[in-house]
């Protein structure tokens, strides 16, 4: 390890002396170059990791390759004075060959401009049918998912979408996680969502999203918060001039229907859009339990029925003041609400009770408006990549949340009930500052400053139904009313560069936390200071035209949520309640990630291995309270760590036949203490997805993916494996306009979640279901009559023949 570092460091100050060295500058002048840039021809879009090669047109030797970097661009450099001749290749794209490029001594820079690449064709049943580029892209940070290829997702959330995601698993209760953690951020279009994260999930449509971003370790740049990482939904926005606009419909079985509408309208330094969206998705199902105590044995089973409600709008309009500046203003406004009801019949058995037989009917709610404002300014200097961007933005969340339980007897009397309630308003301020300035060619540096300050209050109360007059009777013990402030400082600075093929970014982020927690029914506070420093490290290399090497490091943190540290007792509902752990830490996690990218039996192979370790690791710990009821709380257990691996292989077995299998798995360990004694668990976890379409005509494509997740372990509990496939098939009509998407998710009944926890005097096992298969149909319709400005001006630069291809 002490080797390597000295390696990577003399090559930091290696390329640092050759940047400031004249004389070396000079005699890299020497050298031939060749650049350009690659794109897609239909959508104008850069093509990063495509394969460009060089040739010597006297034999027909391969003289140097390299992989597009993010933009397209390409750079051959120290290149002899011969003519050449160049093959570009891409998955999915056809091959093209640029001939007769000449280097001479007294021009030896050769810039051949944009070269456009086109989809794969082929002719099937008379029909001209175009194979797609995949579906997921990896970049040299992050992975980037297409949503619009997720035909078997296309009509629900971006929790849908997740599911044929590398790095990312999802269970039947659409409860996420990222390798294995559910503590990640949420990000839409680069920004903090005001919605917790898996509420931000499961509201947003996928038809209204772009793409999905998975950054599993992002650079000083970005918060540190969280253990496993940041999820960044890119919402669609039209590059089209003129007005234009996407409307999606979509119904299924069991209250599945909903629909959105995005219009957009750009003209010269004006572009505006406007969004509206109602989505209405219930999933009912079926659930049953075995609790074991000392003495009793109790076992339930019935159905439960659980949904989401979500509406907005949204907005915003950039203004181009001139070349150098543009202003932005964007808001939008929503009312999300999720709500559930179950009914369970029991049957409860002791040797001195004998059995006895009672049912439940529970009903859960959770609703409020949220709304945000932001304002953002770009400035542009003379030099590229020199700017300078401002952001200041507003958030307002209000949620109320009840839940309330009737004991009933086997002929419907209400033998007890409860109601407990929530509710309370979030606010959060964001001001952010980010200057890039570019040294040099090879070497940038970045700075910024972010301020993040909160405020939010929590009231809570308790009320018990009164049998003899059929009223809830407030509990004024269990009332508390808690106020939260948060105030988060933080700066960074980045330097990155590359030297050949080897790449850098090294960077640090300082950050000051003030939290002040009071409680105004019992003049209870905590309070924290302190601040935390989180180094990163990103590092490239190239090997040889088609190989790509990875590494880098990040220190992160997560922060408890402000009621994990109440220091009394909320019910939840008759058979749970919660109190919080005043003393909780947060987690610290260090994480080591290597990756790489080749091509493979004309495939795209991506490899990533990962070590991730999380000290004062937060676990719910459960115990028996009263009443058969349990008591859920919060520990720092110990220390956790993650071995780990992602594979994945995208292939077109034919024009027409795409195939990617991805396979992750981590062996994962829990060590620590627990109720004072030292505890140790261990687990290996895998989960395979494999993903094939078909693309049948020029109009037509069916897609199927098939998931499998194994066992996993936590300190009190085991989960069991489940396995599911979702088959899509998709249509369209007037050449695109018009889109047809059927959807049938878990086809054979196979998806579940089974649970089971053990503690001192109980056994508890648990098992959901949602009722399958689920059939949803989309139709999507994109309307517009203009083309693109880079379309526009490409074809002029085609007409007056500017570079010839």
């Amino acid at each position: 390890m002490g080797k390597i570092f000295i390696i990577v460091i003399g090559l930091f100050f290696t390329d640092v002396f050759a940047q400031v060295n004249p004389e070396k500058r000079i005699i890299s002048r020497k050298n031939g170059l060749i650049k350009g840039i690659i794109l897609d021809r239909e959508t104008d879009y850069p093509l990063e990791y495509a394969s460009v090669s060089l040739f010597r047109t006297e034999d027909s030797t391969l003289v140097t390759g390299i992989l597009t970097d993010k933009n397209g661009e390409f750079i051959l450099k120290n290149l002899r004075p011969e003519v050449y001749f160049l093959k570009i290749d891409f998955i999915g794209y056809r091959m093209k060959e640029i001939y007769h490029i000449v280097l001479k001594p007294s021009d030896n820079i050769i810039d051949v401009g944009r070269i456009y690449l086109e989809p794969v064709s082929f002719i099937l049943e008379t029909q001209e049918v175009k194979a797609e580029p995949a579906p997921i892209t990896y970049r040299v940070d992050r992975k980037v998912i297409e949503v619009s290829k997720q035909a078997t997702a296309l009509s629900g959330t971006a929790v849908d979408v997740l599911k044929n995601v590398p790095s990312v698993s999802v269970d039947i209760e659409g409860n996420v996680k990222l390798r294995g953690s559910e503590d990640f951020n949420v990000y839409i279009d680069g920004r903090p969502t005001v919605l917790e994260p898996s509420d931000a999930l499961k509201q947003i449509p996928a038809s209204a999203i772009d793409k999905i971003e998975i950054i599993t370790n992002p650079s000083a740049k970005y918060d540190p918060e969280g253990v496993a990482g940041i999820i960044n939904i890119i919402l669609k926005k039209s590059k089209l001039q003129g007005i234009n606009g996407i409307l999606n419909l979509n119904a299924g079985v069991d209250e599945k229907y909903g629909g959105n509408i995005l219009l957009t309208w750009k003209k010269r330094k004006i572009n505006t859009f406007f969004g509206l969206n109602y989505d209405k998705r219930t999933f009912p199902g079926n659930m049953n339990s075995d609790r074991i105590l000392s003495d009793v044995k109790i076992k339930s089973d019935g159905t439960f029925k659980r949904g989401f409600n979500p509406a907005g709008i949204r907005a915003g309009i950039d203004f181009k003041l001139n070349e150098k500046n543009t202003l932005g203003i964007s808001g939008s406004y929503g009312f999300w609400k999720m709500e559930g009801q179950g009914d369970l019949n029991y049957t409860e058995f002791s040797d001195s009770t004998g059995e006895i037989n009672y049912k439940t009917h529970d009903t859960f709610k959770r609703s409020g408006p949220y709304y945000e404002v932001i304002f953002n300014d770009l400035h542009n200097f003379k030099k590229k990549e020199h700017k300078l961007y401002t952001e200041f933005m507003y958030t307002y969340r209000k949620g109320d949340e009840e839940t309330v339980t009737h004991k009933e007897d086997e002929a419907g009397s209400i033998l007890s009930g409860q109601k407990s309630a929530e509710k309370g308003p979030s606010r959060k301020i964001i001001a952010k500052i980010d200057y890039s300035l570019p040294l040099n060619k090879n070497l940038k540096f970045e700075t910024g400053y972010q301020g993040l300050w909160g405020k939010s209050r929590d009231i809570t109360d308790l009320y018990e139904y009164n049998t003899e007059n059929g009223n809830y009777e407030l509990k004024p013990e269990f009332h508390h009313d808690v106020e939260y402030i948060k105030n988060i400082q933080s700066i960074y600075t980045i330097f990155s560069g590359e030297k050949n093929s080897f790449g850098y970014q090294l960077g640090l982020r300082a950050e000051y936390t003030h939290r002040k927690i009071e409680y105004a029914d019992t003049n209870l506070k905590f309070l924290l200071e302190r601040w935390d420093y989180f180094p990163t490290a990103h590092f490239s290399y190239r090997i040889k035209k088609t190989n790509q090497l990875m590494a880098s490091y990040t220190k992160r943190i997560s922060r408890p949520r402000g009621w994990m540290f109440e220091p009394f007792i909320t019910w939840m509902d008759a058979y749970n309640a919660r109190k919080g752990n005043p003393d909780l830490k947060p987690e610290y996690i260090d994480n080591f990630e290597t990756g790489f990218q080749t091509s493979l039996f004309k495939g795209f192979l991506s490899l990533d291995v990962y070590y991730r370790i999380t000290h004062n690791e937060i676990e719910r710990v459960n115990t028996l309270y009263q009443d058969s009821a349990f008591l859920h709380t919060f520990e720092n257990v110990g220390k956790s760590f993650a071995l780990g691996s992602e594979i994945s292989y995208n292939k077109n077995i034919f024009p027409f036949w795409n195939i990617n299998p991805m396979i992750d798995f981590y062996n994962y360990k829990l060590k620590g203490k627990l109720f004072d004694e030292k505890f140790s668990k261990e687990s290996f976890n895998w989960n395979l997805r494999f993903n094939t379409s078909f693309i049948l005509t020029r109009t037509m494509r069916v897609q199927l993916i098939a998931r499998y997740h194994s066992p996993s372990v936590s300190a009190q509990g085991d989960h069991a494996e489940f396995y599911t496939i979702d088959f899509a098939v998709q249509k369209t009509f007037f050449e695109r306009k018009l889109v047809l998407n059927l959807q049938v998710r878990d086809i054979f009944q196979t998806s579940k979640r089974e649970f089971k926890t053990e503690g001192y005097g109980y056994t508890y096992n648990q098992v959901f279901k949602r009722k399958s298969p689920v059939l949803v149909l989309t139709l999507t319709y994109n309307f517009n009559n203009y083309k693109s400005e880079k379309k526009i001006k490409r074809e002029e630069m085609e007409m007056e023949g500017e570079f010839e291809f």
